[in-house]
């Protein structure tokens, strides 16, 4: 897809003008703006929805076999390491000044 034009801060027309959404007042409270699918919106976001679960599910065992080698190695850093990012864990063991 490409890039939407840019806004200029009104909601008449959200997402861009791609009319995958519609604007539309509440009635109890008129500055509030509710927004809802088209049905174009409904296409595009199934099609989506399609295309990353190909993704995850091609990409399902690599995901899982770094998460085991994540948790293996949090595991042997002991509990405290295992729990504290390197990050946020100061001067300890850390490899960042």
């Amino acid at each position: 897809m490409k890039d939407p034009p840019p806004q200029r801060g009104g909601v008449g027309e959200p997402a861009g003008g791609w009319g995958i959404c519609a604007a539309h007042a509440a009635q109890d409270d008129r500055r509030e703006v509710l927004l809802a699918l088209t049905p174009k919106g409904e296409q595009v976001l199934a099609e989506l929805a399609l295309h990353h679960h190909d993704e995850l599910r091609s990409a399902g065992p690599e995901l899982v076999a770094a998460l085991r080698r994540v948790m293996r190695e949090g595991n042997d850093a002991g509990p405290q390491q295992a729990l504290s990012p390197p990050s946020l864990d100061k001067g300890r063991n850390s490899k960042h000044p």
